[in-house]
This record gives C-alpha cells, sequence and structure tokens, in this order.
C-alpha cells in the first residue's frame, strides 16, 4: 500500500520473551485502514518517542532462567568498582594518640569482627563475633564517625586524622590455569547427568570455539573434569593388572604356549 500509515493500539504484550529469538511478541489492533488491511501483508511498526530514560542492551546478554521462565534477566558485567582509600596522616593520629595499630584493630572490629567467646553446638565450637551492625558497616557516610581509642583513654574519631578518597577499582579477576578465564555453570534436569549434557554441549561449542581470536579457547571442566580424572586414575592401573594376570596364569599352567593359546586351523 506504499507509504500509507495507519494508527494502531497496542492490546497485547507476551508475559515472557520467546526462548530462541528472545523477543517479546506484541499484538496489535488497527484504528483505521481495516479495509485496505489483507492477511499475510508486513508493515514496519513506528513507536512514539518515549520520555523515559531507556537502556539499550544486546539480545545475547538477555538469557531466561529455567526455575523462573517469565522472568527473563540480563549478564551485568561490572569492570570497575567503586572504592574507599583512608589516606592516615601521622602527624594529626600522633597529636590525638592514635597509632597505626589501634587504626587496625579498630578498622578489623569494626567490619570483620572480633572474637570475644566460644559458644558449644553439640560437637562443633561455634565462635561469638563482636562487629557493627550491618547498617553502620554499609554505610560509607558513617566511615568518619568511628572512634578509635587513642593511648590517653579517650576516643578521637577517624575524620580528625584519615582523609576519605573515592576511586575505582577493578573488580576480581578469575583465573584458570593462570588464565583470566569466565566460568558458566548452570544445573541439569532431573533424570539427566552432568557428563551426559556436557558431552552433547561440547559439539555444538565447536562452531564458537572457531570464531574466538587468538588466544581464546573453551575448556570443560567441573563434573566432566571430575569424571575423566576419575577414570584416568582407574585406566593408570590397567596394564599392571594385566601383566600381573599374565604372570600368574604362567606360574598356573607352567607353560608359556598353554598360557598364549594358538587356534590352529585343521
Amino acid at each position: 500500500m506504499g507509504e500509507r500509515r495507519f494508527a494502531a493500539r497496542i492490546r497485547e504484550i507476551a508475559a515472557a520473551a520467546d526462548p530462541v529469538s528472545r523477543t517479546y511478541r506484541v499484538k496489535a489492533t488497527l484504528l483505521d485502514g481495516l479495509d485496505s488491511a489483507r492477511l499475510g501483508m508486513t508493515a514496519t511498526v513506528w513507536l512514539p518517542e518515549s520520555t523515559v530514560a531507556t537502556l539499550s542492551i544486546p539480545l545475547s546478554a538477555v538469557f531466561t532462567p529455567q526455575n523462573t521462565p517469565e522472568q527473563p534477566r540480563a549478564w551485568l558485567v561490572d569492570e570497575a568498582k567503586n572504592s574507599v582509600n583512608l589516606l592516615l596522616d601521622q602527624d594529626k593520629a600522633r597529636a590525638v594518640g592514635v597509632s597505626t595499630a589501634s587504626l587496625s584493630q579498630t578498622l578489623q572490629a569494626h567490619y570483620t569482627g572480633l572474637p570475644i567467646g566460644q559458644f558449644r553446638d553439640d560437637d562443633k565450637l561455634i565462635d561469638i563475633v563482636w562487629r557493627a551492625e550491618q547498617r553502620l558497616r554499609s554505610a560509607a557516610d558513617e566511615l568518619p564517625d568511628i572512634m578509635v581509642p587513642a593511648a590517653n583513654g579517650k576516643s578521637a574519631s577517624l575524620a580528625q586524622f584519615v582523609t576519605f578518597e573515592t576511586v575505582f577499582e577493578d573488580g576480581v579477576r578469575w583465573r584458570r590455569d593462570r588464565f583470566p578465564a569466565i566460568s558458566v555453570r548452570a544445573d541439569v534436569i532431573d533424570g539427566a547427568l552432568a557428563p551426559d549434557v556436557a558431552g552433547e554441549i561440547i559439539p555444538q561449542l565447536q562452531a564458537l570455539q572457531a570464531q574466538l581470536p587468538p588466544g581464546y579457547f573453551i575448556e570443560t571442566g567441573v563434573a566432566k573434569e571430575d569424571a575423566w580424572t576419575a577414570q584416568k586414575s582407574i585406566l593408570i592401573w590397567i596394564p599392571l593388572v594385566v601383566i600381573v594376570t599374565l604372570v600368574l596364569l604362567m606360574i598356573q599352567l607352567q607353560n608359556l604356549s598353554r598360557t598364549f593359546p594358538l587356534v590352529r586351523r585343521k
């Protein structure tokens, strides 16, 4: 129908994304032009510009968990994280009577905690740890108000001798065999074994492996790797078992030819 445009109203949006295309099915009703539309026609849909802030992500970042298929999710890679550096002014710390050791002990007690006793639960001993409340340990604005004991018996706040600096630091980089690695884990359905599922997935990853840049590779671990390790520990003893069996047969039969019988044709 050329460049004609018709107004439509969205009447239905799928609750879950398609597992293959990872797109949502949307149904719309034409407000005009019903007499011109025919079954099988295709059209380009134009949506009005929204004033709400949106974030565009690639479809490859969207996945659907098996336990909650109605709630698609997206992978989020945080390359840098906020952190706070404490810059200690030694002159001010000595002026108020605070040492580096007392500062370290106070921060450890505040965040990590200090064991002050033990609690026995049957045959287990559980440490009783003293530390600050969760809201005080997670709030960065409470950090300057932490009181540090001084040598004169009084206490001084961190803000008196410490300067706070907000910086960005790299997140944790996991390594496997000293190579930076990204681990992908999944659960198998009931009735399936992890090594069998991995054996079906590995051939399908060969096409992806061929597209990776030089230096990148895909390795199988966890259950598949553990199964091969267990089999390897068994297979290593097979040659020794065969040799011992042959030696015992030779000793018992007392004849080398009877140990290795030959089938002769008449």
